[in-house]
């Protein structure tokens, strides 16, 4: 029988002799042909051993290996990509993955010299920051994914925050400006204005 959790027994496998042999000893080995313990755990693609030794010394021992448990480890399939945001919006880091069972954890790096560490909480395939600001930018991320095979770490993505501007655009009597009055205006972007 097929192990397809963590924390099963050799027990759980069910090694069942077939009704057709004869009477005998059906047990899990080590590799000196020791028995083992039906308590044993089952490991991740770990190979078993098994042995059939009849009654009846006039029949041969036979004896088998088998993966009980296997689990690919983890595959990265579509990578977080950097973002950009204004001051005051959050960012949403996302990744992809193949796999069984996986499990994610999302890190940062403030660069105040701790390098990555975990964000509590942050345990699926998407990461939304809280409001940001300027001390925001610069912040790197990356998720580790994990399952019972292994972990893979995603590539760094790199937050920006931008500051907003406001511009306040008026003319005097004999002119007009447009647009006029408060004009929001992202940093590094560019606004127009037609004077007439």
């Amino acid at each position: 029988t097929a192990i397809t959790a963590s924390g099963k027994k050799l027990s759980d496998a069910a090694l069942t002799a077939s009704d057709k042999w004869p009477a005998g000893t059906l047990e899990w080995i080590d590799g000196n042909d020791k028995p083992l313990s039906e308590d044993t755990e089952v490991m991740v693609n770990t190979t078993y051993r098994w042995q059939f030794t009849p009654t009846d010394s006039n029949y041969n021992i036979l004896a088998g290996e088998i993966q009980l448990y296997h689990v690919d480890a983890p595959a990265i399939t579509s990578q977080p990509k950097n973002v950009s945001v204004v001051t005051g919006e959050r960012a949403v880091f996302e990744v992809a993955a193949m796999g069984t069972a996986l499990t994610y954890q999302w890190k940062i790096d403030r660069n105040d010299g701790k390098g990555f560490v975990d964000i509590a909480g942050a345990n699926s395939a998407s990461y939304t920051t809280g409001a940001t600001d300027a001390d925001c930018n610069g912040f790197k991320y990356q998720c580790v994914i994990s399952n019972a095979a292994g972990s893979v770490t995603t590539d760094t993505a790199v937050l920006t925050v931008k500051e907003k501007y406001t511009i306040t655009a008026t003319a005097g009597e004999h002119g007009s400006i447009s647009p006029n009055g408060d004009v929001e205006v992202v940093e590094g972007s560019s606004q127009t204005f037609v004077i007439t």
